[in-house]
C-alpha cells in the first residue's frame, strides 16, 4: 500500500489540475462564482430555520443557546451543521459517476484510477474552505465570540475529509459494476441526512431514546435501545455534531440541561476509525482497479 501512495504522489499535479478544471467548469459563466456554492446550503438552511422555527418548533427544544435569542441560535446551530454534510454529500455524491463520465480519458491514458475520485473530493473540500471563510463572516456579525473548542476544527475537518474520500472511493468502483448505484445512493443520502443530528441535536435523540423509562413496558425499552445502538452506528451522527461543536465552541446538552464538552478519547476513536476506514477502502478499491476499462 505504502507503494501505491508513493505512486499517487507522482500524479500529484494531474490530480491539482483536475481540481482546477473541475472549479473553472463549475463557475464558467457565473456571475457570483463560488458563491453559489455556499448559498446552495443557506437557502435550505433558511428554509429549515423557517419550518422548525415556526411549523415545528419542538424539533429545536433543548438546542444549546450561542447567540442572544433562540432562534438565532438554531439558525446558526443549523448553518454549521449543513456545512459539512454538504461537504461530505456533495463529494460522494459526484464521486459515483466519475468513472463513466470520463471513460474517454480512462480509455487513452494510463494513471492511477484513484486520482479521479481524489480530485473530486479535493474539489469539493476547496469549496467547504472558500464557504468556512465566509460562515465565520457570518458568525462574527452575529456577536459569536470564537472558543478554546476551536481548536478541534482541524482535527475535525481530517477526520471529515477520510471518512468522505474512503466513502467516495467505494461508490466510485461500485457505480463502474453496477450502474445502479448512483440513483440508490442520491437516496440513501437523503435519508442519512434525516439520519443525521443536523436539523436537530444529539440530546433530541437521546430524550426520545433513552429518556425517562417510568411504566414503559419491557419490550418497549428493548426496541428504543436498540434503536439508539443502530443511530449511532452511524459515524456522521459523531463527526457532524463535534465539528460543529468545534466551530460554535459548544455540544448538545445532557439530561440536566449542561452542556457536555467535547470527549478527547471519541475523537481519537474517530480518527483511527476514519483512517482504518480509508486504508480498507483504498485496498478494495485498488483490489479491482484493473477491471475498470474493461467494464467502462
Amino acid at each position: 500500500m505504502v507503494g501505491q501512495i508513493k505512486n499517487l504522489w507522482k500524479y500529484r499535479e494531474m490530480i491539482w489540475n483536475l481540481v482546477v478544471r473541475d472549479l473553472k467548469v463549475k463557475y464558467k459563466g457565473s456571475a457570483l462564482g463560488f458563491l453559489w456554492s455556499f448559498l446552495n446550503p443557506l437557502i435550505l438552511m433558511t428554509l429549515y430555520w423557517i419550518i422548525f422555527t415556526k411549523l415545528a418548533p419542538d424539533m429545536r427544544q433543548n438546542m444549546p443557546r450561542v447567540a442572544d435569542n433562540q432562534d438565532m441560535s438554531y439558525a446558526l446551530f443549523l448553518i454549521a451543521s449543513m456545512w459539512p454534510w454538504m461537504a461530505f454529500q456533495g463529494a460522494t455524491a459526484k464521486s459515483a459517476p466519475i468513472f463513466i463520465l470520463n471513460d474517454s480519458l480512462i480509455k487513452k491514458v494510463y494513471f492511477p484510477r484513484e486520482v479521479l475520485p481524489v480530485a473530486t473530493v479535493l474539489s469539493e473540500f476547496v469549496n467547504f474552505a472558500f464557504g468556512l471563510g465566509i460562515l465565520f463572516i457570518i458568525l462574527l456579525i452575529t456577536g459569536y465570540q470564537p472558543a478554546w473548542q476551536l481548536l478541534w476544527l482541524p482535527l475535525m475537518l481530517i477526520i471529515l475529509f477520510t471518512f468522505t474520500l474512503a466513502c467516495s472511493l467505494m461508490v466510485s468502483v461500485l457505480d463502474v459494476f453496477y450502474r445502479d448505484t448512483e440513483q440508490i445512493l442520491n437516496s440513501f443520502l437523503t435519508i442519512l441526512f434525516f439520519a443525521t443530528p443536523i436539523i436537530y441535536s444529539v440530546h433530541l435523540v437521546r430524550q426520545k431514546l433513552l429518556g425517562t423509562y417510568e411504566d414503559l413496558p419491557a419490550m418497549i425499552i428493548w426496541r428504543n435501545q436498540m434503536l439508539s445502538h443502530l443511530y449511532f452506528l452511524n459515524p456522521l451522527a459523531w463527526i457532524v455534531p463535534y465539528t460543529r461543536y468545534s466551530l460554535l465552541g459548544v455540544s448538545h446538552l445532557d439530561q440536566e440541561g449542561t452542556v457536555v464538552a467535547i470527549v478527547p478519547l471519541t475523537v481519537l476513536i474517530m480518527l483511527v476509525g476514519s483512517v482504518l476506514f480509508l486504508m480498507l477502502a483504498y485496498r478494495w478499491f485498488k483490489a479491482r482497479e484493473h477491471r475498470i476499462v474493461e467494464e467502462l
